[in-house]
Parts: C-alpha cells; sequence; structure tokens
C-alpha cells in the first residue's frame, strides 16, 4: 500500500519535472551585494515619493514665507541674505533638488547645503565697490548731507573733529543719477528773501564725478566762495572747479543703470513692489510732506523736498497748486525743488508734467528764474531746461526783452541756449525779433545762442 503511495502518478510527474528543471547557480557574494543594493534603492525611492508628496505643499509655503519675510519685518543685511538663501533652498528642497557640502571629517547635505551655496554666492555677487570722499573748505556750518538721487547710491557722511572737514562714502562703480547735490546748511546770501539759516546746494553733475570714480579710490573735494558770495566746489587733484556754473552745465538725460540696461536691474525693477519706498505711504495724501516744507527744522524740510520729489506724479497736482498759490518762501522753493528732484529722478515724467503745468504755472517758472534768491534762481532754471517746455520760450523771450539788468537778461539767454537744442526753429524765430533789445554785455552770448554754438 505504501509502495503504491510512493510511486502515485503526481509523484513521478513532480519528479521528471524536477530532472527537467536546469539547474540554479548558486548565488555570489556580489550578487547578493547587487540585490540587495537595488531594493534598498526602490525603497529609498519610495521613501523620497512619500516625503515629496507629504511636504511639498508645506515646503513652498515656508520657503515663499521666508523669502517675503524681510519685505515685511525690519531686518539686518546679513540676516535679510540668510533668510532669502535659506527660503529659495526649501523651495528648490520641495521640489527634489539636493546638494552635499564636505570639508574634512564634516558633511552639509540637502537643502541645508542649498543655502549655504546661494548664500555664499549672493554675498559674493552683491559685494559693492566703494570710493571715498573728503570734503573741506571756509564754510561754517553744522550740517552737511550729499546725496544724488531717489533709490541710487548712498552717501554716507561725517563730520571730522576738527569741524572743518567732511568724509564721505559713494557706493557703486558710478553714480547713477544726473546730479550730485551738496546741501550746506548756511547763514542766507546776500539779497536772499529769507534771513533764517537755509540750505544752500552745490550741483555737480554725475558724469563730472564719475570720470573720477574710474581714475581712483578717493576723491578730495574743496568748497570755496565767489567774489558774490556764491559756493562752488573744485576737485582739489586738478584744482579745476567741477560744480555747475549755470543751467548750460546740465547734462543730458542718460539712462539709468538698471532702468532698462541691465539683467540685474530689471529684476530690482519688476520686484520694486516688494520694496515700498518709504514716503509711499504719504505719496496719496502729500499734505502732511507739503506741510514739512514750511518746518523751522532745515533736515526736516531737505527730507520733505526729497520724499515729494520721490513720489513721482502721484504727488504732482498738489505740487503745482502749492507753488502757484502760496506766498511762503519756503513753500514755493520747496515745491520748486521737489518738482526738480521728480525729474532727475526720472525724466520720463517731464511729459506728465507739461500736460498738467498751465500757462500760470510757466509763468511763475520764468518769474522765478530772475528771483533775488540764488537758491529760488538755481532751481527754477533747472526745472525750465528738464522740462522742456515749448510754452516757456516766448516767456523767456519776453523776459530777456524786458530785462532791467544784464544779469536777468542773462539769465534768460543761458536757458534759451539749453532749450534751443530741443526746438531750434522755435527759439530763433522769436530771438531775432529782439536783437536790438540785447545788452552790450551779453551781446556775445546772444550770438552764440542764436548760431547754436
Amino acid at each position: 500500500m505504501s509502495d503504491d503511495h510512493a510511486n502515485s502518478p503526481r509523484d513521478t510527474e513532480s519528479r521528471q519535472t524536477e530532472a527537467a528543471a536546469p539547474e540554479r547557480p548558486p548565488k555570489t557574494s556580489d550578487t547578493a551585494r547587487a540585490e540587495r543594493a537595488k531594493s534598498g534603492s526602490r525603497d529609498e525611492n519610495n521613501v523620497l515619493s512619500l516625503l515629496k508628496e507629504r511636504y511639498f505643499a508645506p515646503g513652498l509655503l515656508i520657503g515663499t514665507l521666508l523669502v517675503i519675510l524681510p519685505a515685511l519685518i525690519s531686518f539686518s543685511l546679513s540676516e535679510r541674505r540668510l533668510l532669502i538663501c535659506s527660503g529659495v533652498a526649501i523651495i528648490f528642497g520641495a521640489f527634489g533638488s539636493t546638494a552635499a557640502i564636505k570639508h574634512k571629517v564634516y558633511t552639509l547635505a540637502g537643502s541645508a547645503a542649498v543655502a549655504v551655496i546661494l548664500f555664499l554666492v549672493f554675498v559674493k555677487a552683491v559685494e559693492v565697490p566703494y570710493t571715498r570722499g573728503l570734503i573741506s573748505g571756509d564754510f561754517k556750518t553744522k550740517t552737511l548731507t550729499i546725496f544724488a538721487g531717489a533709490g541710487s547710491n548712498n552717501f554716507l557722511t561725517a563730520r571730522e573733529p576738527d569741524g572743518k572737514h567732511y568724509r564721505f562714502v559713494v557706493f557703486g562703480e558710478i553714480i547713477e543719477a544726473p546730479v550730485v547735490e551738496i546741501a550746506i546748511d548756511d547763514e542766507p546770501l546776500e539779497g536772499s528773501t529769507t534771513d533764517q539759516t537755509e540750505t544752500r546746494p552745490i550741483l555737480i553733475e554725475s558724469a563730472v564725478l564719475n570720470e573720477t570714480l574710474s581714475q581712483t579710490k578717493q576723491i578730495s573735494i574743496e568748497i570755496k566762495t565767489d567774489e558774490n558770495g556764491n559756493l562752488f566746489a573744485v576737485d582739489q587733484a586738478s584744482d579745476q572747479r567741477i560744480s555747475r556754473r549755470d543751467v548750460t552745465d546740465i547734462a543730458s538725460e542718460q539712462k539709468s543703470i538698471g532702468e532698462d540696461g541691465d539683467f540685474l536691474g530689471r529684476i530690482r525693477k519688476s520686484l520694486s513692489f516688494l520694496f515700498p519706498a518709504e514716503a509711499n505711504g504719504l505719496c496719496d495724501a502729500p499734505q502732511v510732506l507739503l506741510e514739512d516744507l514750511e518746518s523751522d527744522i532745515t533736515s526736516v524740510r531737505r527730507d520733505a523736498r526729497r520724499e515729494l520729489g520721490a513720489c513721482g506724479d502721484s504727488a504732482l497736482p498738489e505740487l503745482l497748486d502749492t507753488y502757484k498759490e502760496s506766498k511762503s518762501y519756503r513753500t514755493r522753493l520747496g515745491t520748486l525743488v521737489s518738482l526738480v528732484y521728480m525729474l532727475r529722478n526720472n525724466s520720463s515724467l517731464a511729459t506728465g508734467m507739461r500736460k498738467s503745468m498751465t500757462r500760470e504755472h510757466l509763468e511763475a517758472v520764468v518769474r522765478d528764474n530772475v528771483n533775488k534768491d540764488p537758491t529760488v534762481r538755481l532751481y527754477a532754471g533747472e526745472l525750465l531746461v528738464r522740462l522742456k517746455d515749448e510754452r516757456s520760450i516766448s516767456f523767456l523771450i519776453d523776459q530777456a526783452e524786458q530785462s532791467s539788468n544784464a544779469a536777468e537778461q542773462k539769465r534768460a539767454l543761458l536757458v534759451l541756449k539749453v532749450l534751443k537744442k530741443s526746438n531750434p526753429s522755435s527759439v530763433d524765430k522769436q530771438l531775432n525779433t529782439i536783437r536790438s533789445e540785447i545788452d552790450d554785455e551779453n551781446r556775445a552770448l546772444f550770438e552764440d545762442v542764436y548760431s547754436g554754438n
């Protein structure tokens, strides 16, 4: 019975199958390791896929929060850099990007390595060259500031213990704004319409200083006083005057670096909404800034002018109306300066400003071109030149014809000389009608204007 069971058809078939099957070779140690590695790789991929699926949204959210946090809360420069780099690294990690840094026995891997790499690259990329500067002179003042324009290079100034020198630093390889302004709080000049301490500006075309920036790491400027009591700046190295003499020294407008020219500039412009200007909150209702133009504190008045200029066309209607209607010296000067700052910061605003200005506005600016106060004259002339409004030509022609002295006539002719570059036929046609009224002192200047020299 047992023999019959042992030799059953099923057992016989099984033995035949086993005999027919090829023998499997024994597994070597290398094959075993390869299979274990393959199995471990599959397990690791499964874990990574699970982690990526589970933590993608939180990682993206946290990374984005870290990137925008510096725009919402005040941090130091190093802290802002670290937060931004960490946020970007976490975002990369959420998409599966990793890296590794090995140093001796230490290893840093994952998003942390990405953050470190980004931080090092970021710090290297944003290193800013700088040039030292020294301002000296015979001025008697407690306050001096030097600046270019809203959003451009930063100038740091510090007074020396002896009270006769100011040191400053200009950051960047070039000064992007068209004009550098040295503002000195000093006693008013003889003939000024105010008897209180006022800011006396010294204007230097940036193109002049940019030549120096490219050649040296030290700028030495001396402030001197001419026979009329006006302050001017001299480059000590060359002993040449570098500050503006009159409106004809105003450089032609150039595009600021970063406005449209370079890649990083376009990025900064596209992300500007994350870093709003401090004055923006007041630009929608600029009345507070306009009131500050009347402050008894010189620095408050100066800051209000700069902030109004940085507001752009959002504050233009209030500025123009205040300039035309106010009888206060400080307010009229402040609004005039703010309008000039607008065009220095962004020359494209001239089109909108011309449309907003009435003939009454233009007549007021032309009258201030021959104002008794030298500071008012300075900014009125610059505004006319930067505005390039063809309507102002007839007012200036009348001013040159009806001027009570040669100095006033000269100021009108100087502005016409610059405006002729943009409106040659209009200037020549009207200029020829007053040839007989030109003072002998201004005859050569008149012929230069008429001939276009």
